[in-house]
């Protein structure tokens, strides 16, 4: 965090132009980021545990008829 924040405590607490823009495209590249990898880890962790149908079956079977 603190390497984000130098150039607003090294230029009297204030933030120029060019240090907003480079915020904002930090911004967007991280959010960017966490887009394109959201739908990796949601993959990674359906294919690694176990099929999720017989333990649904199972607790409809136990339920009996509604």
């Amino acid at each position: 965090c603190l390497p984000a924040c130098l150039p607003i405590f090294l230029h009297n607490h204030m933030i120029s132009r060019t240090n907003g823009a480079f915020f904002f495209l930090c911004y967007v590249v991280y959010v960017t980021y966490l887009i394109a990898t959201a739908g990796e880890k949601t993959t990674n962790a359906q294919a690694s545990s176990a099929p999720s149908a017989p333990a649904i079956s199972a607790t409809m079977h136990r339920m009996g008829p509604v």
